[in-house]
Formats: structure tokens, C-alpha cells, sequence
């Protein structure tokens, strides 16, 4: 009787074991899911932050009236004109790629957006829309609500950056360099060596150059050309695979047998090695014993 029931008190403590290892699978396979997909999203939105091609900059100005700063000639209140950068970035999930696309390219041809870059990459099922789309400040905030509302929003984001200290310098730049310029043309006016001529002609061009590039960046800050920045990632994924309760429970028994078996074999041969290493200890003691008893 005894020895019965020390064998069903064994067989209920393996089955016991192999009932939770069989729960802790099965309640798994719900869990991991969830997990490998917010990895994936992680990565979505990381094609404007590695892109290594020029990127088109946008700039727009907003005037601020500093009501407690009156000016000492008119005492009216002072008015700052900044100049500033702002960008908004969306990344989105989309099961109706083509559908989403559409809507896209329509709410930039509504807004009377500017598409300033754009790439396409992967096959269907796994398509990737990019694009870069110069905004007009007074709709910025009407395009951002907008395409929220296109596929599954996986991160956004939205900054402004002041940029007027940047247009101070380069306006300070081009004042700099054209004083410059008259002066050597002046110099060059009054004559003199050849070799001083040529080198006087070279210096002008070079500020030449200097100011034409001034130009075109001040060029950006105009108000003609103010935009302000949208970048927008359209990522395809297919539909996630219904999985059967039933086939979660197949998946999670083969796996706890295949698991369970090995842990029992690990431990059987722990006990085995604890056997032989408590038999080879005896027979030391006996070899000792026998050694003194000689001695």
C-alpha cells in the first residue's frame, strides 16, 4: 500500500509539472505575438532619420507682437518676425496599400502640397510608400489631422525649430561680402599692374560666387517659397494569420513533451551522476579504513 502510494504521489507530481509547462506554452503563444509585432514597429519610420540623399529644407515666418515691449520713438508694441523650421513625421501600418496611396497623393493635390521627395521599394505584400511634402503653414496643421486618418498611425511626431538667428547671419554674410566686392571694384578702377588686375578680377568672382550661393539660401526663407515639412512613410503589411485554439493547443503539448522529456532526462542523469559519485565516496572510505587498519 505504501509503496502505491508513493508511486501515484510520483506519477501526479510528473503530470502536475508537465500541466504547467503545458499552461505556461500555451498562454505563451498569445503573448509572443503581441511582442513581435510592436519590435516590428519599431523600425517603422527610419527612412528620413538614415536617408543620405539631400533633403529639400523648408522654412515659414510668423510675426510676434511683445506687447510689453513698446518702442521708445512710437510706443507702439514691438513685432518680432521669426523664422522657423517645422516638421512633422508619420509613419503608418496599411492592409489596403493602393486604397491608402490614393488618399495620400489626393489630400497633397487638395492642400496644393509640393511632393519634394519621393521613394518607392519591395514587391506587393511588402511595399513602402515615402514621400516628403512641402505643406503651406496656414494648412499645416489641417494636412497633420488629415493623414492621421490614413491607415494605422505607428509613431508621429512634430517639431519646430527657431531659425532666426540663422537668417540674421546669412542676410549679415551678404551685406559683409558686397562691401567687399565694391571695394575691390573700386581698387580695381583705379588701375595698376596686370598681375594685380587678374588677382583683383579672380577675388571678385569668388565673392561673386559667395553671394550667389548666399542668394539661393536666403532664397528659401522668402515668404514665397514658405513651406513647412510633412514626411510620411506608408508601410504594407499583410492580414494577421487567424490562429485555431485548436492548433495553439497541438503546438503548445508537442512542445511541452518535447521540453518536458529533455528536463526529466537532465534529471535522471543528475541522480545518476549523484549515485555514483555517493558510491565512489564509500569505497574511498573503505580504502582509508582499510589503510589504517593495516597500518
Amino acid at each position: 500500500m505504501k509503496i502505491n502510494l508513493k508511486v501515484k504521489r510520483g506519477v501526479a507530481l510528473f503530470l502536475l509539472g508537465f500541466v504547467v509547462l503545458f499552461v505556461f506554452r500555451f498562454v505563451y503563444g498569445y503573448t509572443a505575438k503581441s511582442r513581435i509585432a510592436d519590435s516590428q514597429d519599431e523600425f517603422i519610420g527610419d527612412f528620413f532619420n538614415n536617408y543620405e540623399g539631400e533633403k529639400r529644407k523648408n522654412y515659414a515666418s510668423s510675426k510676434i507682437d511683445l506687447k510689453n515691449t513698446p518702442t521708445q520713438q512710437t510706443n507702439k508694441p514691438l513685432t518680432l518676425e521669426q523664422k522657423y523650421e517645422k516638421v512633422g513625421s508619420f509613419s503608418c501600418k496599411t492592409n489596403e496599400f493602393e486604397k491608402d496611396n490614393n488618399k495620400v497623393r489626393k489630400l497633397i493635390a487638395t492642400t496644393n502640397g509640393v511632393i519634394q521627395l519621393e521613394e518607392n521599394t519591395g514587391n506587393k505584400g511588402s511595399r513602402q510608400l515615402h514621400l516628403s511634402v512641402g505643406v503651406r503653414p496656414v494648412l499645416f496643421d489641417v494636412f497633420c489631422e488629415e493623414i492621421k486618418k490614413i491607415g494605422q498611425i505607428k509613431n508621429s511626431s512634430l517639431t519646430k525649430t527657431d531659425k532666426t538667428n540663422e537668417f540674421k547671419k546669412l542676410n549679415a554674410n551678404k551685406a559683409s561680402l558686397e562691401k567687399i566686392r565694391n571695394s575691390l571694384i573700386d581698387l580695381k578702377n583705379r588701375g595698376g599692374r596686370i598681375d594685380e588686375y587678374i588677382a583683383l578680377e579672380n577675388r571678385i568672382l569668388e565673392l561673386e560666387s559667395e553671394l550667389q550661393d548666399l542668394g539661393v539660401s536666403l532664397g528659401e526663407f522668402d515668404e514665397v517659397n514658405e513651406f513647412c515639412t510633412v514626411q510620411f512613410s506608408l508601410i504594407e503589411g499583410s492580414k494577421p494569420l487567424a490562429t485555431s485554439v485548436l492548433h495553439r493547443l497541438k503546438t503548445a503539448f508537442e512542445w511541452s513533451i518535447k521540453y518536458y522529456l529533455m528536463f526529466m532526462v537532465i534529471v535522471a542523469l543528475s541522480l545518476l551522476g549523484s549515485l555514483i559519485l555517493v558510491a565512489l565516496v564509500d569505497k574511498l572510505k573503505i580504502i582509508s579504513l582499510l589503510f589504517k587498519k593495516e597500518s
